[in-house]
């Protein structure tokens, strides 16, 4: 009985020690199969606003009146801009947008806008608009089939806007200017025709989710990635 015990004990201890070898060896080679790599792309955009955020005027300290208020929204507005960004994939499908910036500034003709402030006129000027973004962490999943790929991601991000402006008080006209700043979350849908092995050009279409108001700007434009 002693015998068989003392087998037996030694078989299931080899069956152990071969099975937690093959499952240290399998996990490993799952490992080595992940892959992390970075990748970029620069854009040329345009952006339709459906309407201009509230801004908030600040005069200048010479102007004719120390002035600082909130300004109507001026309406819908169209910009055009360029951007550029870093990100990172994981294996083929998840892609995980890392940081980036964005510019854009106002296109097309607009007319000026007329408000009041603590009785002074406010000219404010939607032509002369810009907008800067700072384009935060995100996550999203890719598809490649040959030299196509298709992506869907959502990101985070913050957006500044500036407006120009004047303030008359009486005789007197002084320059101004008015501002803006929300949290940016947005969709961003992508298809991609690989150029070489490092190398496509996508067209991309980004509907905001959140961008000074729930729905309100859809941006649309050429990429040019570099990466996996």
């Amino acid at each position: 009985m002693r015998r068989v015990s003392m087998a037996g004990l030694s078989s299931a201890c080899l069956f152990s020690f071969l099975a937690l070898t093959f499952a240290w060896g399998e996990g490993r080679a799952e490992a080595r199969e992940t892959k992390l790599e970075l990748g970029g792309a620069f854009a040329g955009f345009g952006t339709y606003m459906r309407a201009m955020p509230t801004m908030t005027l600040t005069a200048p300290g010479d102007s004719p009146r120390s002035l600082r208020g909130a300004l109507p929204s001026t309406g819908h507005l169209t910009l055009a801009g360029a951007s550029g960004e870093l990100t990172v994939a994981v294996d083929r499908h998840l892609v995980f947008p890392l940081f980036g910036f964005a510019f854009s500034a106002a296109v097309g003709g607009s007319p000026r806008v007329l408000s009041s402030i603590d009785g002074s006129i406010v000219e404010q000027r939607p032509w002369s608009t810009y907008m800067g973004d700072v384009l935060l962490p995100g996550v999203g999943y890719r598809v490649k089939e040959q030299r196509w790929m298709f992506s869907a991601v959502v990101r985070t991000g913050v957006t500044y806007a500036a407006m120009g402006a004047s303030v008359a008080s009486g005789a007197d006209t002084a320059a101004a200017s008015s501002s803006a700043l929300s949290f940016l979350l947005r969709a961003e849908l992508e298809a991609c025709r690989r150029l070489d092995p490092v190398e496509r050009v996508c067209f991309a279409i980004s509907p905001s989710i959140y961008q000074f108001g729930f729905g309100n700007a859809v941006t649309a434009g050429l990429r040019w990635e570099f990466g996996p």
